[in-house]
Parts: C-alpha cells; structure tokens; sequence
C-alpha cells in the first residue's frame, strides 16, 4: 500500500498515524483492459 513507508516512519517516531481506504470509480467487467 502507498501508505506504508509513511506509517513505518510515524511508528518509529511515536507518532499517531491514520488511513482511509476507499474506491472512488466503479470497475466494470473490462477494467484490466481499460487500465
């Protein structure tokens, strides 16, 4: 995930960290072909 390198680095400078995760688009039956 994107976020990851940021909450290590949050963890080991005992800072609070937090994410959201959430699909803004909808994936229909051609979105690999599409990507």
């Amino acid at each position: 995930m994107e976020c990851f390198g940021l909450a290590k680095v949050c963890n080991h400078l005992q800072l609070p960290f937090y994410s959201f995760f959430a699909l803004t688009n909808t994936v229909g039956p051609l979105g690999s072909e599409e990507w």
